[in-house]
């Protein structure tokens, strides 16, 4: 089979819309139906989701209120269909077979293993993944989009080196996610010369020991850090930041944001500089509350697939209605673009940027 690259994906994607939605006399009316979603629209979209997951189900229900909201307030969104895609690589190809029959676009799945598993499938219908494989090179009718940490690592290690200057102390606990995060942020600090340590903190039920915050400041004493990355939770970078000098720069990912419900002290974060998604840092501008909120209160990470959720009907919408090169979205989990040409498709996401003050996170600009 050809490749697929840059306009022929999506001409692909749309050749398979106006099929099925040609006006009479063989002129192409308008791609998707200009009606809220029903049975009978000629543009069907499959939303494939591990809904009924012991593990991934609370994430794929949050994911799929914010992809229902954001086309509850659409008037020409498409008809979705939702199907659940089970929680091992079998049920999710099985699922994928399934979502193939009668829909121009498959969004989904989500988590890493699912996505794999459906790299070799047969199925060629154009299909928007939910979650960045790790180590998969997704075939030409895929493309991906999704939150990776990762990411946001290397774009915080970036405006770190932008405003300061000398080593840094990089402090994770044990998690693995917490490692992975820590390696990325040495390795993007360490570009032009620039030097970090890591120190591995010890962590019980969520909280950093009273003998770890003692070696943090031995550390920080004997090394003398420009700054400090923070590669941990939200209450152990509250710790954290209150057992540092306040005059020592602190800056974490979107994993130490407690969120705007936590109950802080006065003053308790401020100076910490973070990223994360403008659904949580700027939910009353105008881009962001346009969009409908959850029925009740989420918690952050699953208020960051809502969001995510939100962005992901945006990229679809878009995917079925462009004859361009890819998509650019200034969306409510950051920056987004989705770019096709040679190889495979290519996803990025800028997080938002902040720094508490007086007990607040302000948007912050980055150089």
């Amino acid at each position: 089979m050809p490749a697929l690259g840059g306009k022929r994906w999506i001409a692909g994607l749309l050749g398979a819309i106006l099929l099925a939605h040609a006006a009479p006399g063989g002129a192409t009316g308008r791609l998707c139906a200009s009606t809220p979603p029903n049975t009978s629209a000629p543009c069907r979209i499959a939303l494939l989701l591990p809904l009924q997951s012991d593990s991934l189900g609370q994430a794929a229900q949050a994911l799929r209120d914010g992809f229902l909201a954001a086309a509850s307030v659409d008037a020409q969104a498409p008809a979705i269909s939702l199907i659940d895609s089970g929680d091992t690589p079998a049920s999710a190809q099985d699922a994928y077979a399934r979502a193939a029959a009668g829909h121009v676009l498959i969004v989904g799945p989500l988590g890493k293993s699912l996505v794999a598993a459906l790299v070799a499938s047969p199925v060629l219908t154009p299909t928007l993944a939910l979650s960045l494989p790790n180590d998969s090179v997704l075939p030409s009718h895929m493309a991906a989009i999704g939150l990776s940490l990762d990411a946001e690592g290397r774009q915080l290690a970036q405006w770190a080196a932008a405003r300061q200057r000398g080593p840094a102390l990089i402090v994770t606990a044990g998690a693995s996610w917490q490692q992975r995060l820590a390696s990325v942020l040495a390795a993007q600090w360490q570009q032009g010369g620039r030097t970090a340590s890591v120190l591995e903190a010890a962590a019980a039920s969520g909280y950093l020991s009273d003998a770890a915050l003692a070696a943090i400041l031995a550390r920080v004493a004997s090394s003398r850090p420009a700054l400090v990355f923070a590669a941990l939770e939200p209450d152990q970078a509250r710790q954290l930041k209150a057992a540092l000098p306040p005059e020592l720069p602190v800056y974490g990912a979107s994993s130490v944001n407690p969120g705007p419900d936590a109950q802080l002290a006065p003053h308790e974060l401020d100076g910490l500089h973070l990223l994360d998604l403008p659904w949580l840092l700027t939910p009353d501008t105008a881009g962001v509350a346009a969009w409908p909120q959850p029925l009740s209160p989420l918690p952050p990470d699953l208020a960051r697939l809502y969001a995510l959720g939100i962005d992901a009907y945006r990229v679809a919408r878009a995917l079925a209605l462009n004859d361009g090169d890819g998509v650019e979205l200034d969306g409510v989990t950051g920056k987004l673009s989705l770019h096709f040409g040679d190889g495979p498709a290519r996803f990025a996401r800028r997080a938002a940027a902040a720094v508490y003050q007086a007990g607040l996170a302000q948007p912050a600009t980055e150089p």
